[in-house]
């Protein structure tokens, strides 16, 4: 298979960037092995070598559970993003990575002028023909957007998947306004993370390129030009999912299964338990899901009749 390697950091270009261990899919049954590298510096952990654009598509089989949309479970991913930029007057967003979600279709209710972009050419079709809104088909980079175009960028449950970080972010921040802001949600590289290691579900390998913490993405925004502003880390705990992981995955050793091992929903008893933990992660600020937002520096347009800041 071709792929290419690099031992320096997608982010820092910090050559100090070692084996961290050697990754299973663990969402489908795979006999394959995914090297994972962590540079030392920024803390940003990655697959090395990576595969190539047309062989990481064939990791989005019919049988992958989240293949239809990066942000399609309700309206609860989003509600943070929602609350944010409803602080704002409603201007001109950019959605990356759309999927099935009704996020743009809600940001359209209250006023916003809404596009996305997405890889899928049945969603564009969709979103054109349900909801009157036009996603831009392809990566955010073949789009080319004009400078300056967008008050908000939102980016949810995407980044991990993109192949060239930094170069991406530079991209956002140049088709965002002087004061547009940026809504970013990834799976936070915490406490919970360093807890479970190889097992934790937020680094989905060979989905996931790419796992970020706190620093590594602040790092990342921060070299791209934009100014991080304000975080809310959600009260959701990946310590249950582990342990369902764990007696799925013994099921099947045991029947010699190759099925799916990752849970997509919890028994009652666990869902009870998701919830103390993921409060005391969330206070500690290490919860595994992570919202981060930006500004591009310069001046905010102001609303009409509005007076000085």
């Amino acid at each position: 298979m071709s792929k290419t390697g690099r031992l320096a950091c997608y982010v820092c270009s910090s050559d100090d960037s070692r084996l961290f261990y050697v990754g299973r899919d663990k969402a489908l049954y795979s006999a394959a092995h995914f090297p994972i590298f962590r540079c030392e510096e920024c803390g940003l952990v990655y697959l090395n070598p990576q595969p190539t654009r047309e062989e990481h598509q064939q990791f989005y089989t019919h049988e992958y559970p989240f293949r239809i949309g990066h942000h399609a479970g309700g309206a609860g991913l989003y509600a943070p993003v929602l609350g944010h930029l409803r602080q704002r007057e409603p201007g001109t967003l950019l959605d990356i990575g759309t999927g099935n979600s009704m996020f743009l279709p809600a940001m359209k209710e209250i006023g916003w002028d809404v596009k996305g972009t997405e890889i899928d050419s049945e969603i564009v079709e969709t979103f054109r023909d349900e909801h009157g809104i036009e996603l831009g088909y392809g990566e955010l980079e073949d789009i080319g957007y004009d400078d300056e175009s967008f008050d908000a960028v939102t980016i949810l449950g995407v980044l991990e998947h993109i192949r060239q970080p930094q170069a991406f972010m530079d991209e956002v921040t140049r088709i965002l306004k002087p004061g547009g802001v940026l809504c970013l949600y990834i799976f936070n590289r915490g406490a919970e993370a360093s807890l479970l290691g190889r097992y934790w579900g937020g680094f989905d390998v060979p989905r996931h390129l790419f796992s970020y913490s706190t620093r590594s993405l602040t790092r990342l925004l921060e070299r791209s030009g934009l100014r991080v502003t304000g975080g809310h880390h959600q009260p959701i705990s990946f310590l249950p999912f582990f342990l369902v992981w764990l007696a799925m995955r013994t099921r099947n050793r045991i029947g010699r299964s190759a099925s799916a091992t990752f849970p997509t929903s919890l028994p009652r008893p666990l869902r009870l338990l998701n919830t103390p933990v993921g409060r005391i992660m969330a206070s500690m600020k290490h919860s595994s899901s992570l919202y981060v937002f930006a500004r591009k520096p310069g001046a905010v347009p102001q609303p009409a009749g509005a007076g000085p800041a």
